[in-house]
């Protein structure tokens, strides 16, 4: 479930640029994956006393730059392409995780969790000349099933680092996926992913 946060990271690097990008004639970022981290919970059954399941995922890769197709100038002119490990679900209990994995993320099938998108994006709000806010459109892959999806994120430019920062919750079963449970109780069926996402200009050429 806690799949859900990968797609997150796209989107932070999209705003980011799509806000605090120049009229250079391109721009490139690649993820941080040291300095990154996503992170999804969902309410454990009986989430009164167990309270929520958090768990972590690894990024394979994630990729931001200028869409070539638009205007250097034209502030929704950025890409982005996230690629997650959903083997890697870290919730910290391994009896949990093995569940996660198999029952519920079937990674055997569907190993990869993936985002493509960013030309389109709305709400955008400037703070400053190097951070802002905006809602970021694309689609997201997960467990086999392509969705639409937005997500709202706070960027901001530092240097040749592009960080971005939120939280989005959304019901995982609209992507086929099943509410785990124990003894009948089933788990929440939203998940509510946050995410500090950072990434770094990539040599030219790259």
């Amino acid at each position: 479930m806690t799949l859900f946060s990968t797609i997150r990271i796209a989107a932070p690097m999209l705003a980011i640029l799509a806000l605090c990008a120049t009229a250079r004639a391109e721009q490139h970022f690649r993820l941080d994956p040291e300095a990154s981290e996503i992170t999804a919970a969902v309410a454990e059954p009986v989430s009164s006393i167990r309270g929520d399941a958090v768990g972590k995922f690894r990024l394979l890769s994630c990729d931001i730059y200028q869409d070539p197709k638009r205007r250097a100038e034209d502030p929704a002119n950025i890409w982005v392409e996230l690629v997650i490990d959903a083997a890697s679900y870290n919730s910290g209990s391994s009896m949990r995780d093995g569940a996660v994995k198999t029952s519920i993320l079937d990674v055997k099938d569907f190993p990869t969790i993936s985002f493509k998108g960013g030309s389109a994006w709305t709400e955008v709000k400037q703070t400053s000349e190097t951070s802002g806010s905006a809602t970021l459109k694309g689609e997201l892959m997960i467990h086999g099933a392509v969705r639409p999806f937005e997500v709202p994120v706070k960027v901001s430019l530092e240097h040749d680092r592009l960080i971005g920062a939120g939280e989005v919750s959304f019901n995982y079963t609209d992507f086929g996926i099943e509410q785990p449970s124990i003894l009948g109780l089933k788990a929440g069926n939203v998940v509510k992913v946050t995410f500090h996402v950072v990434a770094t200009r990539a040599p030219r050429g790259m």
